[in-house]
Formats: C-alpha cells, structure tokens, sequence
C-alpha cells in the first residue's frame, strides 16, 4: 500500500462516522432552517421550547468532551452550569456589568473551577471519580443555598436584566430564540473540533486503555484537565444565557436530577457521538411536552426507549465492526504473503552495529508486601543489540519491565538511560516522561485503543514526542509526513492494513499492530513483552526476522520478554536469565551455561521445558 493511501486512510479514520466527518456541511443547513424558522411565525411557547432545547444541546456537548471524549464520568457537572449562572447575576446585578463580559466571565469561571475540581481528583477512577465529582455538584448547590448573604439563599436572585448586544437589548422570545441558536452551534462547533484534532486523539486514548496511552507519551493528567475545563467552559456559557433568559436563578435550578438528565443526552446519543446527541437533548427536552398528559407513565416510557436505544446501539455497532474487518482480513494476509516473499534478509544476523552501553540497570529491587519480585537486579543493554530476557513465570520480568518503562517504581536501585552524553534517571520518572525520552514498551496482552483503527493507533505513536498544543483544535499545527511514518511503521512489523478496526482484529495482527505503534515513537529502545505468544511456527520465524531488521535499519535496540528459547535464540544476540528475581545468567543464544541455567530455572519451578 502506497504511503498516500495509508495517508488517505487515516484522515478518513479520524474523521469516524459519515455523517460527522460532513458535520459543518450538514450543520450549515440545519443551521440555516433553524435561522429561518421564526419567520414562518411559530407561537412564543415552541420558541421557548426551542431555545431550552438549544440550552442542552449545549451542556450535552460540554459534557460530551469530558464524558464522551474523555471517558470520566462526571456526575456534577451541574455545578459549572450553576457557577456560570450566578456569575451573570452577581455581575448584572451588583455591578451593571453587560451581557458579553459576563458572558466571558461566567464561562472562564466555570473553566477555572474544572482545573480546581479536576486536579486532585483526576487520579482516581471509575465510581471514585464519579462519586468525588457528586460530592462537588451538591457542594456547589448547598453553598448556593446557604450563603443568604450573597445569593439570597433559597429564594434566589430575581429580576435580572436583559442581555444587551452592540447597545441592543434582546428581550424578546425571537431574540432568545437565535441567542440560543448561536450558543448551541458555537458548542456543537467547539466539540467537533476538539473530537477531530490531535487534542482528540489523546483524549480518545487515555479513555480506551490509560496505561497504553502513557507507554507512549501521553500525559493523562493534562488532557483529563483539558476535558474537564473545556466542557465546563461551555457549561459557564449556557448558565450565563439561561440566567439572562429565564431573569431569575435559584438552586433548585442545578439539582442531581439536572446532572443525570444531561447525562442522560449524552449516553442516550451514543457517548463521544456528535449529532446523535444534539437529536438526544431535543428528544428528551420535548417528549415530556409531548407526554404531559400522561403524568404517571412518562418516566416509563423514557426508560423503555431507553432500553431498546442501546440495544440497538450496541447492534449497530457490531455490524461496523464484522462490515469493516472482514475484507480487512483477507488484505491483510495477502499483505503479509507479499511481504514475505519479497524479503531478503536472512533470518539469523551477526551483532554489527552493536556499540557502548545505553541502558543501564544497578542493584533494582522491587517489592509487594512481603513477596520479593526482584532482588538486586544489575544489568548493561548495548546500544544496537537485542537482549532477551527469559525466566519462568514469577522470575520478574514483567516487574523489571514495569520498573523501567515508568510504570512502577523500583524500591532501591537506578535505571538510566544514556543518551546524547546524558545520563537520565529512568527510575524517577512517570511513564509518559519514560517514554518522550525514547524508551517505550508493548505489554503481554495487546493493549490497543479499540475506539480508533489500526492506522490511528499507530498515528498516536508519532506524536510520542510532537505533544499537541492546547489550541491545537483551532490552530492545528504541521502533519505533513505523519501518514509515511505511519506507513513505514506498519511495513516494518507486517501489521494489517490501516483502515482495519480493532475490535475486528486478530490476536496477532493485535500484537504486530501494537509493536507497529511502538515503532512509530522513533524509540532508540523498546521494551517487547512475548511477543510470539499465540503465534504459529511460520508467524515466530517472521517476527524474529522484522526484530532484527527494526534493530539493524533503524538502529533501535531491543529488549525482548519471552518462553520460546528457540525464538530467543533465532532473534538475539544475548541471552539474560532471571531466576526468581535475579540475574541467573548472561551471554550469547547456545552459550552452554545460559542453556543450562534456562533448563534448570524452567524444571525446577514449573517441571517444565523453556520451549513450552
């Protein structure tokens, strides 16, 4: 496949689904119909309906970036709705200040509390994070309630002035109607370019598998807290709107019940979905009017669509998936018969090229409660070479692995990486920071970013150390070259061709597409975990002839984890035992002590032979 359709491929796979990668087209018309629509003289209560339709479209997308995007289940997000919202009536009340710097000042605000509610609590995950944000929401609304002095407690701020634009104040249902026309289009706007953007990618991959994400390089606190300030910004918008529409707020107005039904558009429009979510906040803003006369059944009805909407979702989603993986497949295999024989490189290679020391392990020790994973672990990989490691289950070489891609912190000892006349402390820095300094990693089980497809996931390795800026959404910046890299990266390893979707994928094409995005952060060190584990004889023989070769053209060395001796032996040019947590033996493939020390450290823990 030609460096230009592999280009071509991923533009179009990071432009997703049809009818979003044509959103400004589409939304223009709809726009436009929306535009004209008071002209066809609509009663003042569907402009009200309308324009509270507008109100959530707005909180859905805001939401959408941090729940969708992101994958952080916000349960509070109400409160950024209430701290926009009484921030326009503090400043038109209190100090006369008109619509469009309150406008600025509630949304910045609602922004700024994200940061602060996002700092400490973006470490944690899953129902920590759902329940920490909860607690924030129903702060907010109890300070809300309670602080008389400034808000009037419970009986809320009234008689709040009408927004004033250029001098011209907007008091009538048609004027609220395009205000909130225009704050909807400028969220849906906004979403769709974050989702589409570098920035997106990041927040796509922190939200499939976040320890994935940071093997190669991406900082998942700095783009959780862009999430969570970005949908609070819009958040603070359409409080500030609402405040200046309805002349009045209170707490009632920014409940739990508020925070679940906004939620509720997200999930039920499909999370991380544009459109269908925008179709989700007009469904569940007009079918109470359109239920109101069937008061007692109405919250059953809402749950049996909402039912039937995800099983149709989930439907949905699998046909994608068998409709754009099968012909995959079949490419794919032909691709690597291609491959195969047109290669010419021999299987087994001397070590030329191989040269000082590049990384260098002293006295490592790691320990969990009582159990002793490693002990004293010293060990020199040369720059160029490829070292194997092999041990039996439970010697430590996934702990040591962990240990120096960042994931775990040794106990006692130092790993550094030595580089440009540099020694850099491994040992001392998160994951992420491991990675931008050219060492990264794959893991026993391939762990893919199911969301994106094969070309996509290997595009995020190239941006390993070109991190995206923060206004990247709106000033993108150069890409020429990504999709050759790209390219390259999936030759190298044999892996399935671009387009492919993840879930679609086999184990193996899983695995060769995990090294491909590995390759594709231009490592000077890579750390390979069994990576012929579920691989037939020929595949074995193939991947041991694409390591050499990554290693001898790229001049990348190679840190490789693995049970087969004769895949080590065909692949390697030194042979490293660990032994329950130490250093057993070192020296070349068929060196009669390493075998020895290999046959011996297999039996006597497992009874079992190094080749099975």
């Amino acid at each position: 496949m030609g460096d230009g359709l592999v280009t071509e491929s991923i533009t179009h796979d990071w432009r997703a689904a049809l009818s979003e990668e044509r959103l400004p087209l589409a939304g223009a018309f709809v726009v436009l119909a929306l535009a004209l629509l008071p002209l066809a003289g609509p009663s003042n209560y569907l402009l009200h309906i309308l324009v509270l339709v507008f109100v959530y479209v707005s909180l859905g997308q805001g939401l959408n970036v941090v729940v969708g995007f992101a994958g952080l289940l916000d349960l509070g997000y109400v409160a950024f709705y209430a701290i926009g919202a009484y921030t326009y009536a503090l400043l038109s009340l209190n100090a006369g200040v008109s619509f469009l710097p309150a406008l600025a000042a509630g949304a910045a605000l609602a922004a700024l509390f994200g940061v602060i509610l996002g700092w400490p609590t973006i470490r944690t995950r899953g129902d920590y994070l759902a329940l920490v944000t909860l607690g924030f929401g129903e702060i907010i609304r109890l300070v809300l309630r309670n602080w008389v002095e400034v808000t009037n407690g419970p009986k809320g701020l009234m008689g709040l002035p009408a927004p004033k634009v250029l001098g011209v104040s907007l008091n009538t249902p048609g004027h609220y109607y395009y205000l909130g026309l225009l704050l909807g289009t400028a969220a849906l706007a906004l979403a769709w370019r974050v989702k589409y953007s570098a920035v997106g990618q990041q927040l796509a991959a922190i939200r499939d598998d976040e320890d994935a994400a940071t093997s190669i390089g991406i900082n998942p606190v700095r783009w959780k807290l862009y999430a969570f300030a970005t949908g609070a910004f819009v958040a603070g918008a359409a409080g500030v709107f609402f405040a200046s529409w309805q002349t009045f707020v209170s707490p009632e107005s920014f409940t739990l019940g508020e925070s679940i039904l906004i939620l509720s558009i997200v999930v039920l429009g499909g999370m991380g979905r544009l459109w269908p979510t925008v179709a989700a906040a007009a469904f569940l803003v007009l079918l109470p009017e359109v239920l109101r006369g069937l008061e007692t059944y109405r919250i059953l009805v809402l749950g049996i669509f909402f039912v039937i909407v995800v099983i149709i979702q989930e439907r949905l989603r699998l046909r994608r998936v068998r409709l754009a993986s099968a012909p995959r497949r079949a490419a794919s295999s032909t691709a690597h018969a291609r491959d195969e024989r047109t290669r010419t490189r021999p299987a087994a290679e001397t070590a030329e090229g191989v040269g000082g020391v590049l990384l260098s392990l002293s006295h490592v020790a790691k320990s969990f409660g009582g159990i002793s994973a490693l002990k004293d672990v010293s060990l020199q990989v040369r720059r160029g070479e490829i070292l194997g490691l092999i041990g039996a289950n439970g010697a430590g070489k996934t702990t040591l692995f962990n240990c120096i891609a960042g994931a775990l912190r040794p106990d006692s000892g130092e790993i550094n990486l030595l580089k440009d006349g540099a020694v850099l402390p491994l040992h001392k820095l998160p994951a992420y920071k491991t990675a931008r300094t050219g060492l990264v990693r794959t893991f026993q089980q391939p762990r893919l970013f199911s969301s994106l497809t094969a070309g996509a996931n290997v595009e995020l390795g190239t941006r390993c150390r070109n991190v995206p800026k923060l206004w990247e959404p709106f000033w993108p910046g150069k890409g020429a070259g990504r999709g050759e890299e790209v390219a390259h990266a999936l030759r190298l390893t044999g892996a399935p061709p671009p387009e492919t979707a993840v879930d679609g994928m086999s184990f193996v094409d899983q695995k060769l597409t995990e090294l491909a995005r590995a390759l594709a952060t231009r490592p000077e060190v890579i750390l390979v975990d069994e990576p012929a584990s579920g691989m037939e004889i020929a595949a074995r023989a193939s991947l041991s002839r694409r390591l050499r070769r990554a290693s001898r053209e790229e001049g990348i060395t190679v840190v490789v984890v693995e049970h087969d001796l004769s895949f080590l032996s065909s692949t390697c040019d030194r042979l490293v035992v660990l032994d329950r947590g130490r250093v057993a033996a070192d020296g070349p493939p068929g060196d009669e002590h390493v075998t020895k020390t290999i046959r011996q450290t297999y039996h006597t823990t497992w009874g079992q032979d190094a080749n099975t």
